[in-house]
């Protein structure tokens, strides 16, 4: 037997949640909990699925970590963008330091983030609701 899932509607109704945000600070606006979303500007395409507001990390604080470029917290990420090979991600990191560090405020800005304010989820249910995500737009950024 073969388990075969419409994630269509999922996707769609998932797309209709998303706040896409002009300028990141405004999350402190929206919401300390939930999900984050990066795309390119300009495109549809969700690149990267991510959650905010488990245990001690709000959503601003997790979003700030990809735009810091010194930040070790989103360094799969980074290295993902930039399509860097190499062995591990510690290997990885080191070439992300030595050639984009001081380039990445700029590569950044070619992306636009979303957030899906889920405030009133606990800890285990905005993990589920980020793999739903993950599961239903399958980002090429988070594998």
């Amino acid at each position: 037997m073969v388990l075969s899932l419409d994630l269509t509607n999922l996707e769609t109704d998932i797309q209709n949640m998303i706040c896409w945000l002009e300028d990141k600070n405004e999350i402190k606006h929206i919401c300390s909990k939930g999900l984050y979303l990066f795309r390119k500007k300009n495109t549809d395409e969700i690149l990267y699925i991510g959650v905010g507001g488990t245990k001690t990390k709000d959503i601003q604080f997790r979003v700030n970590q990809y735009y810091t470029p010194c930040n070790e917290g989103s360094k799969f990420f980074k290295c993902k963008v930039l399509e860097i090979e190499g062995d591990s991600v510690d290997i990885k990191w080191d070439i992300f330091k030595r050639e984009h560090q001081k380039n990445w405020e700029n590569i950044i800005q070619e992306f636009q983030v979303g957030v899906i304010p889920l405030k009133e989820y606990g800890s285990k249910e905005l993990l589920y609701a980020e793999a739903l995500a993950i599961g239903a737009f399958k980002p090429k950024l988070n594998f």
